[in-house]
This record gives C-alpha cells, structure tokens and sequence, in this order.
C-alpha cells in the first residue's frame, strides 16, 4: 500500500506515448511478477511497481531505499537504464548479473511490447534485449 500511494504521488501525471497511465504500466509489471513468476519476493513486487520512478526522475535511489529498503533500491537500481547508458551494450548485461532484475525487466518489456504498435521503433529492441533475458533465465546466453 505504501508504494501504491509513492507512486500515485510521484508518477500520477504522467503519460506514456499512446496516453495511457504511467502508473497502470507499473500495476500491471508488477502485478504480472506477483502472479506469474513463482520465484517471487515482495521486494520483487514492490519493485515492479515502482520500477520507472527513477528513470522519470520522480525519486532518488536512496529515496527508495529509505522508503522500501535495501532489497527494493538493488532491485530497482538494477532495473533503472543509467544517462548514457547503451541499451542494449551497457543495460541490459548490467541487469544480468541479477536474477531478479531479470524477471522484473522481463515484465516490463513483455508490457511494453503489448502496448507498442506493429513496427513502432522500439519493438525491436526490447524484442531483441528479451531474447537475451530470456536466454540467460534458461542458461544459454552468450552475452553480446
């Protein structure tokens, strides 16, 4: 409930590109780990749910970590694309190393592709980072 409501208060203007809530995108990441991915912890939730805080500079880090603690910053840390950072070169192998990140991230893209319409200019780029997640989950990734 505590990151329900942080959430509200601090993405609660914002739109995505098609003008749909920001924040039904993060329900429906978080609720899709909370309901499908058996290996789920509440610190994954609660991540999912506020997983684009950060990147849409709505909060810090230590915010977060302050608020939802040390499993929650990690998590939403790992999941959170750096200024400057390569998508696909820099990002996505950083949330490799991180089990969890992959799971989340996994449901971000998997929600972000099923709002994307055919041949937006991003549907094949999350399409090719979740092959790589998806490969690492079974094991069989070599990395880029």
């Amino acid at each position: 409930e505590k990151a329900q409501d942080f959430i509200i208060i601090r993405m609660g203007d914002l739109t995505r590109f098609d003008g749909s809530s920001t924040i039904q995108h993060c329900y429906r990441v978080s609720s899709g780990i909370e309901k499908q991915c058996p290996t789920a912890t509440l610190a994954m939730v609660v991540a999912g749910l506020l997983h684009d805080v950060v990147e849409e500079e709505r909060a810090t880090l230590d915010e977060i970590g302050e608020m939802f603690g040390p499993d929650v910053r990690r998590l939403v840390d790992a999941v959170s694309r750096r200024e400057n950072e390569a998508y696909t070169y820099e990002f996505i192998p950083r949330i490799l190393e991180d089990l969890q990140a992959i799971e989340i991230k996994r449901f971000d893209i998997l929600d972000n592709l099923s709002t994307l319409p055919l041949g937006h200019k991003l549907v094949s780029r999350y399409t090719g980072a979740l092959n790589i997640l998806l490969r690492e989950e079974r094991g069989t990734n070599i990395l880029l």
